[in-house]
């Protein structure tokens, strides 16, 4: 992304320097935000039960 860039919420943003493809619909934002809730939990999990360099 270039300096000043601006990004509408809801949009595709692809690319170096990033560009603005399109908007998303509402559910493919709502599958977006569960795909990084699951992420998220994810990394929870791993970290509570897997101590680095075991």
């Amino acid at each position: 992304m270039t300096t000043g860039t601006k990004i509408p919420a809801g949009s595709l943003v692809v690319g170096s320097p990033a560009k603005v493809v399109r908007q998303l619909d509402l559910e493919e934002q709502d599958g977006i935000k569960k795909w990084a809730l699951k992420y998220v939990e994810s990394e929870k999990y791993f970290r509570a039960h897997y101590r680095q360099g075991s």
